[in-house]
Formats: C-alpha cells, structure tokens, sequence
C-alpha cells in the first residue's frame, strides 16, 4: 500500500479516506437512484414508502364507507408517487453534491500528490467501488424481482408456463415470457405517444360523411373533435396499464439484444414459441428442397399472372356476366407474388414446420373468390358433411350401435398436396349440368377461369426465390379448400358404391371422417377409400375403450347408444382473448359466452358439472373476473335464432374508453350503420415477421412524403405529401415523368412538379418516406389532410391541404399532435 512507501501527513491521509468514502457514496446513491427509476418507471413503490404511511389508516378507526375508502386509497397512491418523485429528485442533488466534493478533494490530492500515487489510491478505491456496486446490484435486482411478483398479485395478474414454448438455449425474463404467452392479438394500453390521431380521425370522417346534409357533417366533425380532444385531456394510464408498457419495452429491449430469436405462434394450440432463427431458416430449407413437391424458377410471373388475370376478367364484363363494380373488384394491378412462411408443430416429435402461404394480394386472389362462390353450390346440400361439432351431435345423437359394430376416423395425409389439378378440374367438369344454373358463363370459359387460379397460380416466395409447386392444390389460395371439398364428395360417392357392408354413418368435416360401421368391413373401407387415387391417402384411428376423439369432441358408447362429451387435445392451452386485452369490452365478454354455449351444447348433460369446472379454469387462466365467470356458467343455456343484419358496418380503429362513447353518440345514424372496432395495437408488433418483406416502392395504398433537396446553391426543406393506391414505384415513375417536362407547356404539372420546376429544385426520389398504409380510399385522402397539415406552412410544397373542407375542424389536434412530437 502506499501508506507503507511514503510519510503522509494526517490531512492527506483524512483527504485520501474522504475520496473513497465520497465515491462510496455516489457509488451507493446511483445504485439507489436506478433502483427507485427502474420502480417508478414499472409503477411499483417500493415497500420503505408504503411502511411509512401506514399509520394513515389508523385515522380512520370506524368502518370506511366505500366511496370514503376509495378516495383515502386513491389520495395515498397519489401521495406514495410523489414521495417516489421526491426521493428521485434528493437523489439527483445528493450526486451532483458528493460528485462537487469529490472533485474539491482530486484538487486537494493533486496538489500533494504524484500522478503515479494518484493512480495506486484510485486502482484500490476501484476495487473496493466495484466489489460493493455488484453486491448492491443483486440485492436491488432481487428485491425488484420480489416487488414485481407482489405486483402481479396485486394487479391481478397471472402467469401460464403452458402459454409459452422456449425452443432456443436463451433463457427468458419471467416479465417477458408472460407478456409473450398473452399471443400476438392481446390488446395493449394505449399511451399519448401512441395515441392513433390521424387513424382516428380517418376512420370517423368516413362515418360522419355517411350524412348526406352538410351542416349535420359539420356539427358532428364539432362533437367528435371535442371528445378526441376531452379524451387526450384526460388520458391516464392505470397500474396495471404501466406495469404492461412497462413491460412491453422490457421485451422490446431483449428481443433487439437477441435477435437470433424469432417469436411465433404454433401451428396448433393457440400458443407462443421461441424459436432460433437459424433452425427456422434450416428446416424451411428443408422443406422447398423436397424436389417432387417444389422447383425453383428463376422468373417471378407475378406480372404476366396479373395480365391474364386482366383479361380473363375483361372477357367476363364485356360478355356481361359481371358488373362494371365487380370489374373494378376483380381486376388485378398491384398484386405480389404469394409467400411462405412456417409454423412450428410443437405437438409433433422434433416439432416440424407447417408451410403456410399467404396468398393476399396475389394475382388471382379475386378472381378464386368469384369462382369460390359459384363452386361452394356443388357441396351446398351434402349429405356427408357436418358445418361443425354442433351439427355432428344432431347427427349422431339419436343413433344406436350395436356391439359388433365398431367407431372409426379417417384422416386425408396432407390433403391439398394429395390432390391432383386435373381430377379437380375433371370432377367439376363432370358436374357442370348442375354447376351452370348457378353462373352465364360458358363451360370453356369457367374451366379456363379455374385452370388459371388452380393450376397458373401454383407458386410462392420464400427468402427473395420464387417457387413453383409441381404438384396438388395451390397452398394459400381461396380456391383450394372447396375444390377439395368437391373431390372428397366425389370419393365418397365412388367409396359407398364399392362398399359391400355400408357404414350406419360417414359424416366429413374437411378431410376428416366419422364412420360406424361392421367390425369385419374396417380394413376393407380404408382399403377401397385408399383405392380412390394413388395421391390421395387415408390414415385411420380406431376407437379405444369404447370412446373416440372427433373434431373437438368425444364420443363414447353406453350400452347401444352414443353420449357425446367436449374435448381438448392435448396441445390446446386454453388460452383466448384475455381480460386485460384492450379490446372493447362486450368482445371478451362474447368470446367468453360462445366458449360456455359451445361446450354446453356439445356435451351431454351428464358432463356438465365436470366441464363447467374446465371453463371455470379456463376463464381464470384468462383473468376473469370470479363474478364474470359465475354470471357466465349460469346463464341458462339457450340457442337464439341470429337473424341477418341489413345493416352496413363501419370499421374503426379502437381506443378504449373513446370507441365507447363513440359507439353510444349520435355521430352517425345508429339505424343504418354498425362500428365495427378493430384494435391495431397488440402484441403482434413484437411477434417475428417471417414472411419475404414487401419493399417499399413494391407498397400501394400509401400516404408518402418527398423532401425537396434543393439544389448546390440553395437549400430547400420542403415536403411533399401524396397518395397512391397503385406502387409507390409505379406513382414515383409518374412524378419523374413530370419533372421531365421542364420545358414544355405542361399545364396537368402536380405540385412537385410546379415547384421543382419554378424553383430548379430536385426531389429526393430515392428515400421516398412512407407516412401510413390505408386500403380505404377516402380515409387515404383524410390521412394525406392530415399529413399535409401536420406540417408547418413554410414546410409544405402542396397546393391543397384540406378535404371536403374537414381540414379546419381537425387543426388544433394535429396542432396538438404536432407540438408533442417536437
């Protein structure tokens, strides 16, 4: 030590003791600051404050009236947040206090000692800082963890291993792993940072202008500008709403730290799983190098797709079988290219991958929809299948078995692979004598129409390849599920016929079968059902101990009759809509009432008892309050006839508390229109996105923003906002067209173009910003209003900055807006 090397004299000695215990102290006061922040910011007081106003209570010493409780509760929290505030605020001078004497004393040293002497007594002080901080630290971190979980009592809140599969070597944070089992639709809180101003606002002028009379759009703009304005006034985040935002950036942060990481849901079950990219990537690869299911081409024909897609329907309206309306629907201009993405199998061996493709915005998505519609007669009176597990008790309940007979099930090995297009197409051919009465046109042009959306459109996207499916029904296409359906008609046609001893029942849902029949026909029924195709193959599951598993339930034999029962497979985790998910309330609610109808309808009586206690722990798992869920189970079940809404529905996005009052105000005509809520903000932005992503100039129906960059001489920062319902690509082209005519009598020019022109201005084309996407075509013009405005006066290149005279209505919010995100 230095003390044995040098004579000191006394005060340098108490001068070097007064360094270390000075940086002891920030050292200690930090470690406090972080702490009390890290409590502040999750919305816990830590239990130091809440010990020291105990006593409050005692003031009370009678019985507390209600609303006198929840007043004395409500003063105390408010009380508990500023002496939190407070402490933060002491600890912020204690540093910068201790900091100014430590600096004093680093003068004092340095006068009397060397540089050298100086370093030794800091290398030592060092240690002994760092050995104490990291001793701190954990016990401020379990002392937290501690706080947390008397939190998450407290809020009521409750955490299901069950809801969350880890399939990668990371360990996850208790906080995030219970956010993430919550599933992608869980609603979250909505802050003022978030708040959905321009979105709001679209969606509500769409509703008002279903007025016809002028003045009533304005008094109503006036009604709904004052409540969006009174909402954000009072906007106030609960305890429970903290400790979820709270812990929605604790994920955030540890996904972008791990970001060999990818959150997706399972094939089945209804639940989350972690998964290392890496083993995603490879076990996709996997799958589309199977060389006789996929090939690889080298030619996206997603453009020569959407010409034959024109044409076809060009052919349909000029031989009048459709409308100019549905024309314009079934046209395709900006469409992509289909792409595939996986699903892990959890309840599978190894869980494998199921390749799903989404075919949104593909070429002919329209197009099969159309045919969709004209197909779905064929299959219309069937008198194999059953719509779901309630139609399939109606079936089977009055039914007798006698013991020889025994209850099978029939499942299609990957059923839209197995079927081959030209049986498809050859089946429905075969039926067009009861297809035609349903459609004016011609057998040709029909087979053409699915020719084309069956067997042209059999490709995908996966990581910027394209892929062609070499064989069966194109995965993803609206189309697939009822040409399927078809054929399986067709083959239990054949099958029946064949069958010497005729089942006493073959009920189909999809691919799968229900059949009773002989105890000696079993194998000759899969054999004659495999006979069918060589693509198409049967697996079969006998019953066992006198009961089967069949859709979501089980039926079992007493004596000569059958008894049916709800049932789960093993994989269901229970989990539904939860109640602390900011969707509107009355939606929990209803998803709640259909899980009570819909097993109470299914089972027998007998079973009742013993289920109510399962939905009862469903509902609890879920947060349901014990009064909702007994209000639930005892309604008296009862089927209501649902008769058909004429009414038209308007979509709007969700705020809580706001959406209500909206819904129950006069801004619209309640007689014609229903709001239908939609909640945009869920957990979906934290769940992986593994599908090919869509670039930006390949984007349509878009409001986007150009910077003016002006030229070498002179720097311009203007902006110009527009809107697009084709490519931004394709609207960009546009835009250079009109800077090409420069010196031409151009008198069409767009603002852009007058600007840059008038000035000898260039546009940045290049890093074109895109604002917001809406398919809506009149909420796209509002959001451009509302961009437009949002920009300061000596910002904007636009010559127009209102709609339909809104703009002027909506200024001081966006004013609002616009000032909170300075």
């Amino acid at each position: 030590m230095i003390y044995r090397n040098i004579k000191y004299k006394n005060n340098i000695k108490h001068s070097i003791n007064k360094h270390k215990n000075t940086k002891v102290k920030i050292a200690k006061t930090k470690c406090s600051l972080t702490f009390l922040i890290r409590c502040r910011n999750n919305g816990i007081i830590p239990n130091f404050i809440k010990n020291a106003l105990k006593n409050i209570h005692n003031i009370f010493k009678t019985p507390q009236i209600y609303h006198i409780k929840n007043t004395l509760k409500g003063y105390i929290d408010t009380f508990q947040n500023k002496i939190l505030n407070l402490l933060i605020k002491q600890k912020h001078y204690e540093i910068k206090n201790n900091q100014r004497d430590q600096q004093n004393i680093e003068k004092t040293l340095g006068e009397n000692l060397t540089q050298q002497e100086i370093n030794i007594v800091t290398q030592n002080e060092s240690k002994i800082i760092s050995n104490m901080e990291n001793e701190i630290k954990n016990t401020q971190k379990r002392k937290f963890e501690k706080l947390k979980q008397q939190q998450m009592i407290q809020l009521g809140i409750k955490q299901n291993d069950k809801w969350f599969v880890n399939k990668t070597n990371t360990q996850f944070p208790d906080d995030v792993k219970w956010l993430l089992s919550l599933g992608e639709k869980f609603g979250l809180p909505t802050t003022k940072s978030q708040f959905p101003l321009f979105k709001l606002i679209a969606d509500g002028e769409d509703v008002i202008q279903t007025w016809n009379d002028k003045e009533q759009q304005e008094m109503m703009r006036t009604k709904f500008t004052t409540m969006i304005d009174t909402h954000m006034n009072k906007m106030k985040e609960s305890e429970r709403d903290k400790f979820i935002n709270s812990t929605v950036g604790r994920t955030k942060t540890f996904l972008k730290q791990n970001k060999n990481i990818l959150i997706l849901n399972a094939d089945k079950g209804n639940v989350t799983v972690a998964m290392d990219i890496n083993d995603y990537k490879q076990r996709m690869n996997s799958i589309i190098s199977d060389m006789m299911t996929y090939q690889r081409v080298n030619k996206d024909p997603t453009t020569g797709l959407i010409k034959k897609n024109n044409e076809l329907v060009e052919e349909l309206y000029k031989n009048n079988i459709i409308t100019t309306m549905e024309r314009k629907k079934l046209r395709s201009d900006v469409a992509t290219a289909p792409r595939l993405y996986g699903l892990p199998k959890i309840h599978k061996v190894d869980f494998p991958l199921r390749p799903i493709c989404s075919s949104i915005n593909s070429p002919s998505e329209e197009l099969c929809k159309y045919v969709v519609k004209i197909l779905k007669n064929l299959t219309k009176f069937s008198k194999y299948n059953v719509q779901d597990s309630m139609a399939f008790k109606n079936k089977v309940k009055n039914m007798t078995i006698k013991e020889n007979d025994r209850m099978v099930s029939f499942d299609v090995v990957s059923l839209f692979p197995s079927i081959p297009i030209d049986l498809g197409i050859q089946i429905i051919d075969e039926r067009w004598e009861e297809l035609k009465e349903y459609t004016n046109m011609t057998k040709g042009l029909f087979l053409s129409i699915l020719k084309f959306c069956i067997k042209d459109n059999r490709y995908f996207k996966y990581d910027d390849k394209i892929y062609k499916q070499k064989k069966g029904l194109p995965m993803g296409s609206p189309a697939s599920p009822v040409v399927a359906d078809i054929v399986m008609e067709k083959l239990l046609d054949t099958c029946m016929e064949k069958l010497t001893t005729k089942p006493k029942i073959l009920t189909k849902y999809v691919d799968d079968l229900f059949v009773i029949t002989g105890e000696d026909a079993i194998n000759d029924t899969l054999n004659i059902l495999n006979s069918f195709s060589n693509n198409i193959k049967f697996t079969m599951e006998d019953e066992m101990n006198g009961c089967l598993p069949y859709l979501d339930t089980i039926i079992y034999r007493n004596k000569d009759k059958l008894e049916l029962d709800w049932y789960q497979k093993p994989t269901a985790s229970g989990r539904i809509i939860n109640f602390f998910s900011k969707h509107p309330k009355q939606m929990i609610i209803n998803t709640a009432k259909n899980l009570v109808h819909r097993v109470m309808s299914i089972s027998d009586e007998k079973f009742h008892n013993k289920n109510k206690h399962k939905i009862r722990d469903i509902l609890t798992n879920n947060n349901f309050p014990i009064r909702i869920i007994n209000r639930l189970i005892g309604r008296r079940n009862t089927t209501r006839e649902t008769q058909k809404d004429e009414k038209i529905y308007k979509s709007m996005i969700y705020v809580p508390n706001l959406s209500e009052r909206f819904q129950n105000s006069n801004l619209y005509d309640k007689n014609k229109y229903i709001i239908a809520q939609k909640n945009n903000n869920t957990l979906k932005k934290l769940f992986s996105h593994t599908k090919d992503k869509i670039q930006n100039p390949d984007k349509h129906n878009v409001i986007y923003q150009i910077q003016c960059d002006g030229n070498p001489n002179e720097k311009c920062g203007k902006y110009y906002v527009g809107t697009t319902k084709n490519k931004l690509k394709t609207r960009l082209s546009a835009h250079k067209s009109d800077l090409k005519m420069r010196n031409q009598n151009y008198t069409q020019k767009t603002a852009l173009a007058e600007h840059c022109i008038s000035s000898n201005h260039q546009p940045n084309l290049e890093q074109v910003k895109i604002l917001q996407t809406e398919n809506h075509y009149h909420r796209r013009l509002t959001l451009e209003m509302l961009h437009i405005n949002n920009l300061h006066t000596t910002e904007r290149i636009n010559f127009k900055s209102d709609t339909d005279n809104a703009a002027y209505c909506y200024r001081h919010l966006t004013q609002k807006k616009r000032s909170c995100n300075m």
